[in-house]
């Protein structure tokens, strides 16, 4: 009876004592792995909701004013780099585009994540009419015909590498609709609209009360 007691009562081993340390401290390297990915997609996909905002913004507020000069009137979001880009709204609701009307962002000592253009180069300025309508426009100031898409990646990820695991695409159609969509996703291209511009006076009834006057 006290030779079973005995032995009851040594305990762990040294190598016991070892090995549970040893597969404690896999297990917190795991966990911390693990929550350093989930930050670090979190921080992405936050700049991307970010982007999208602002674009969303712009298109209203062109729609809002009825803008239709595009370098003076119309609302734009600037990707000027792949770590910034500029806003730029009717903020103080004066019904025009100020000097003062312009808020730039930075990803810089934010987040580790990089805006990444398919073939363009930056910066790239998205315009958006009084239709609601997106117009992208390169550095050269020329049109482009197809509004790029931009990938919001990872710190080691590329568009030729991008996953839904390490990227978050924005993606604008001709339309002025702007989705954020996963990364790697195939989009479908999306033609401009046909536009027939009619005259002010065809079609209407001379009973319309307009301004005072039928």
């Amino acid at each position: 009876m006290k030779e079973t007691e005995s032995n009851f009562q040594k305990g762990f081993s040294l190598l016991e004592l070892l090995i549970v340390i040893v597969i404690v401290g896999i297990i917190s390297v795991m966990a911390m792995t693990q929550f350093g990915r989930t930050e670090t997609r979190l921080q992405r996909q936050n700049i991307a909701r970010e982007l999208k905002v602002y674009l969303e913004r712009a298109r209203f507020d062109s729609i809002k004013r009825r803008a239709m000069v595009r370098d003076t009137d119309m609302a734009r979001v600037v990707i000027t780099s792949a770590t910034a880009f500029s806003v730029t709204t009717d903020m103080n609701l004066n019904g025009v585009i100020d000097t003062a009307d312009t808020r730039f962002m930075s990803l810089n000592g934010r987040t580790d994540a990089r805006i990444m253009l398919d073939s363009q180069t930056f910066p790239i300025t998205i315009f958006f009419d009084y239709r609601g309508q997106a117009i992208a426009v390169d550095r050269f100031n020329n049109v482009i015909p197809t509004i790029p898409r931009f990938t919001i990646c990872d710190a080691n990820c590329t568009v030729a590498t991008a996953t839904p695991n390490n990227s978050t695409v924005i993606n604008i159609t001709p339309t002025g609709t702007v989705a954020m969509l996963s990364g790697g996703t195939t989009l479908s291209n999306v033609n401009a609209p046909n536009v027939t511009t009619v005259s002010g006076n065809t079609n209407i009834s001379n009973l319309v009360y307009v301004n005072g006057n039928y």
